[in-house]
């Protein structure tokens, strides 16, 4: 048809208005608060809340706040119960509550909006474009409290602090002190030391955290208190001590919550304070942060309790541009989705789910016609795809999830779901974040990545790609993510091994590599760091990475530290490290990888050493072993008695272990260094005693010291009742040590762990301390049964429904052996859980010893026993059918005593534990080729294992400070007795009784309240004679030797003797 032109006018006339109608709207409002009562000066929370519900249902209006101050109270708030990710969930009283909005602006003209009570500012929810510009947050009263150390005793490391009680009241009663922060009162709880200079957390800040449940606080005068009993060291004079809570009332008050929304801005907008999170946001879909800050007030060095931002969930882009976060207690921004636990497959394509941590309960995980993977928990890898078609809450925990396909055969072993479809793009641009605690970005989101012409400053490493289904269970392995022209300015000044860049899955105890690498395609190019640990990057199971065009230059800022390799790559492919240029170091940076990396290439870098193949040639020369390193099976039994094994004792039946006993080096005077669980396994592990690590107790993993019902703490001591000293003794083993796992991999090898830990919850446990992989390992010091379910609060081996669990371990420990196709040695560490109570003994073995006429006690540990003999057999025949027994170092001993008698030898792991029943373990060394099997009477400790693994494996123990121990690579191979040049020394802490002085036939005990006795211990091996009194000479000569000893350890303050 032909348009008139009359008709072509009308017709464009049509268009132009449809097009207006679409780009502006039909009716904006803009109204000025100010007529609706909202002035300055007053109490305007109850105006805000009407003016807000009387808009709510209008699309298109603007709130115009004149310049002010406007306060906000929590009495005429309005209040509802909040579920909010990674806060504690509760009742909330808001002082912005947006629900069910759409298009509606918050323009605070430039205002201060100040809080007084416990309230969230902002709150939108369900609403459809929303703006928040041009106005500050903060609180009349903050919820940390900010101490200036004005004076320090370094001796007795003790410290005075001033404060100012209008800004951080307080009381102090029976020597604790508690801060009272709107209605609650809280102890000092987590804290941290910054440098007011820096406004920074001070370097190296966790040597001075105080551990508020064993620190004595009085006051010394005006505003001023001491701090006693409760630090390593005493913070400088001038520094500040932030305390900032404890659980559950320490993330209480968001700025701003942000959830099931869309199209998000905010722009020029403060945040000064919050008791949690600046912005935390939950499934939303676009998110556009301009110019928003999160920083302290000039008064105070602190801002946020926790991260600046957060997202969880969130799809469309989160664009952060030209914003500015310092001064937090936690991480700049976090981007990532949720793992979610499948409890259940009730079978139908129904799936019981549970939210995995405390701090996402009540997520809204998925809806209908999400798009979501299912995945095996053990390698945190997908295996199909599917669609939601429906969500039945059951509570804020749990939720019944129904999909459209399930494959036809599920795998075996835990499972998890995570959200395809809420996954956002993320573009950083032109940002700052710095002088916080933490680090500056975790992302783990599958959506493409910018993170572009920004400046880094974080405490711990400054970019973090994770996926963690581990402990906040935060999914989202990275496809596509550019980091460049980024400036990386001394991130890390923790003073551990923290990186501008980490790539890497965190693990649960039972997870490990799967078929395939987890995280893809990360390109870090042009970037410059300032650098004072001159590390670059460390990336773990990554395909696709490229370091390219980055400039690395020394800083003094901070003390240098070389802490190794400069990238460190573990089991990546695909990675390209390429004209990087390293200025100012002393010497060459250099590149370490795997023997599982492939696909490698380093080139035309200056100042950064081509790739060093972490496997080494044997040293044969050293060690005159057969022409390759060989394998190492550890078989460390848990409270097996020197006596409780056949050939020793023949009321135990351990043909296995006596097979082993008569092919090996069999040291008939092995001690523990401090004969319980937690020290035996870090002297194990470090070659250190277990006095330099101040581990002298075992990890009480319970409520009343301070852990939480999973076996986790933020205190990093406990202190015992009964111990005389109150020796404080950690809870965890820290990761500046170096461990045997460590070395050996350095070396070529690979570690892989089974069992019982008990050196710390989660973030150290055997995977974050140089193992390759772990099985079976939990919180827990002991299980609560043998037999499933063997763990309370865990769910470390939870799908074991029937076996036995020292079978269970075994089972996967022979798998391992021969499914084992490296090109490179293993080191196989089996830390039993047996024989260690409950007394639960494998149910075959318990009614065959019955029926030999035992006991019930003793048919139950001679079948706890058995159970353990019956593993070592398994294991030396799986060697043998692999035909690698001969290339195979075994050695065997125990962590202390039994629980039972000793008989003849006088303790126990319960009384007299420095006795020789208590102290004194089988250790047996079977290595094929060089030892020739006999009974060796030299006094050795488990300290000597370190240094020996190293020189079999063909290194060098001199390269390690600090070891206790020595190398029995010479008296193995010559069976020669070991000439120590000192004594053994034993120490504990719990009771009287507190150390031994073991030399030539004598050994000496002390306790704390002075009582010394002495015994000569081939004579009279029961401990029964005490030659304290007739041979005196001996008593001051072994004294001596232990006052000197005590200090080098830096124990005299705790010594019974001097």
């Amino acid at each position: 048809m032909k348009l008139t032109r009359a008709n072509s006018l009308v017709t464009r006339n049509v268009v132009l208005c449809t097009c207006m109608l679409l780009v502006a709207p039909l009716y904006a409002r803009t109204i000025d608060v100010a007529e609706h009562g909202i002035v300055p000066g007053k109490d305007v929370t109850y105006e805000v809340n009407q003016l807000l519900d009387s808009v709510k249902g209008e699309s298109n209006v603007t709130l115009v706040f004149p310049e002010g101050q406007y306060d906000f109270h929590p009495e005429n708030a309005l209040e509802m119960y909040r579920a909010v990710a990674n806060h504690d969930n509760g009742l909330k009283r808001f002082g912005f509550p947006l629900f069910d909005c759409e298009n509606i602006t918050i323009d605070g003209g430039g205002s201060l909006f100040l809080f007084h009570g416990r309230m969230v500012p902002v709150t939108i929810e369900r609403t459809r474009g929303a703006t928040l510009k041009n106005f500050s947050i903060d609180w009349v009263r903050s919820f940390h409290a900010e101490m200036t150390v004005v004076e320090r005793d370094e001796a007795d490391k003790s410290f005075v602090v001033e404060t100012d009680p209008e800004k951080y009241p307080y009381t102090i009663a029976g020597g604790n002190i508690l801060f009272q922060r709107y209605g609650q009162d809280d102890p000092i709880g987590s804290n941290m030391v910054f440098d007011p200079e820096t406004r920074s957390p001070i370097y190296e800040t966790n040597q001075y955290s105080v551990n508020s449940k064993r620190a004595k606080v009085t006051a010394t005068g005006k505003n001023r208190f001491r701090i006693e009993n409760g630090v390593k060291r005493a913070p400088p004079i001038g520094s500040v001590l932030v305390a900032y809570g404890v659980h559950p009332t320490s993330r209480l008050c968001q700025a701003i919550h942000v959830t099931n929304s869309a199209d998000v801005v905010i722009e020029n907008v403060t945040i000064h304070d919050a008791g949690g999170m600046g912005l935390i946001v939950e499934r939303t879909d676009n998110v556009t942060l301009d110019h928003l800050v999160v920083t302290s007030t000039d008064d105070r060095i602190v801002s946020t309790r926790a991260d600046a931002t957060h997202f969880i969930g969130c799809k469309g882009t989160i664009k952060l541009e030209n914003c500015l976060f310092e001064h937090m207690l936690d991480d700049g921004i976090n981007v990532h989705g949720a793992y979610v636990k499948v409890e259940e497959y009730l079978g139908d394509r129904e799936f019981l789910c549970e939210i995995s941590h405390f701090q996402q309960w009540g997520l809204t995980f998925a809806q209908p016609g999400d798009q979501i993977a299912l995945l095996s928990r053990t390698t945190i890898l997908p295996f199909a795809e599917t669609t939601v078609e429906s969500v039945k809450v059951l509570n804020e925990h749990r939720f019944v999830m129904t999909v459209k396909e399930v494959p036809d055969t599920m795998p075996e072993g835990p499972l998890s779901v995570e959200n395809l479809t809420w996954y956002p793009d993320l573009i950083m641009q032109n940002n700052t974040i710095r002088e916080n605690r933490a680090r500056a970005v975790l992302v783990t989101t599958k959506g493409k990545v910018l993170i572009e012409n920004n400046y880094f400053g974080s405490q711990m490493h400054g970019i973090l790609i994770e996926g963690d289904n581990n402990k906040w269970y935060e999914s989202g392995a990275v496809q596509d993510i550019t980091i460049r022209n980024n400036v990386f300015d001394n991130v890390g000044y923790e003073a551990t091994a923290r990186y501008p860049l980490l790539a890497s899955p965190l693990f649960t105890a039972d997870q490990h590599w799967g078929e395939g690498h987890y995280h893809r395609n990360i390109d870090f190019t042009g970037n410059t760091l300032k650098s004072f640990n001159g590390l670059i990057a460390n990336a773990r199971s990554v395909k696709g990475l490229n370091i390219s065009g980055n400039t690395i230059e020394f800083s003094n800022d901070y003390p240098p530290v070389d802490v190794g390799d400069a990238i460190v790559l573990e089991y990546c492919d695909d990675v390209t490290i390429r004209n990087n240029k390293v200025l100012g170091f002393d010497h060459e940076l250099t590149v370490g990888a795997s023997i599982d990396t492939t696909n490698l290439k380093v080139e035309s870098n200056a100042g950064l050493g081509e790739a060093r193949d972490n496997k080494k040639s044997p040293s044969v020369d050293d060690v005159g072993a057969v022409g390759h390193q060989p394998n190492i099976l550890l078989l460390f039994v848990d409270d097996l008695g020197w006596n409780d094994l056949g050939y020793r004792n023949a009321k135990f039946e351990t043909p296995n272990v006596d097979r082993l006993a008569a092919e090996s080096v069999d040291f008939e005077r092995a001690y523990i260094p401090s004969p319980t669980c937690s020290p035996s396994r870090a002297t194990l592990l470090t070659g250190k005693h277990p006095t330099r690590l101040q581990i002298v107790r075992h990890i009480p993993n319970e409520p009343k010291f301070g852990f939480d019902k999973f076996g986790r703490t933020d205190d990093e001591f406990n202190l015992w009742e009964t111990d005389p000293a109150q020796f404080p003794c950690r809870n965890w083993l820290p990761l500046e040590h170096t461990t045997y796992a460590e070395t050996l991999k350095g070396l070529g090898y690979y570690n892989q762990f089974f069992g019982k830990w008990h050196l710390g919850h989660e973030p150290y446990h055997p995977i974050k301390q140089g193992f390759d992989a772990q099985f079976g390992t939990s919180n827990a010091g002991h299980p609560k049964s043998y037999y499933p379910p063997f763990f309370k609060n865990s769910d470390v081996l939870a799908d074991e429904k029937e076996r036995y669990l020292t079978d269970t371990l075994t089972d996967e420990a022979v798998r391992f052996v021969k499914q084992y196709d490296r090109d490179q040695p293993f080191m196989l560490s089996m830390w039993y859980y047996n024989v260690h109570r409950p007394p639960v003994g494998r149910r075959d073995f318990v009614e065959d010893f019955e029926a030999k006429g035992y006991a019930k006690e003793d048919a139950v540990y001679a079948a706890q026993v058995k159970a353990v003999d019956e593993s070592v057999g398994r294991l030396r025949e799986a060697l043998a059918q692999k035909e690698i027994d001969k290339d195979t170092v075994v050695i065997f001993l125990s962590d202390q005593g039994s629980w039972y008698q000793n008989l003849p030898l006088r303790g126990s792991k319960r009384v007299d534990a420095l006795c020789e029943g208590g102290s004194r373990v089988p250790m047996l060394v079977h290595w094929p080729g060089v030892s020739k099997p006999t009974r060796n009477e030299s006094l050795v400790q488990s300290t000597d294992l370190f240094p020996t693994m190293v020189e079999i494996a063909g290194g060098n123990p001199g390269d390690y400070e600090n070891l206790d121990g020595v190398s029995l690579v010479s008296t193995i191979r010559e069976n020669s007795v070991l000439d120590r040049g000192e004594p053994l020394v034993g120490y504990r802490a719990y009771e009287d009784l507190y150390v031994s002085v073991r030399e030539g036939d004598w050994k000496l005990l002390a306790y704390r309240s002075g009582k010394v006795s002495l015994y000569n211990i081939p004579d009279d091996e029961g401990e029964k004679h005490d030659l304290a009194a007739s041979h005196p000479e001996i008593v001051h000569a072994l004294t001596r030797k232990l006052i000197a000893w005590e200090v080098q350890m830096g124990v005299q303050e705790y010594s019974g003797v001097q």
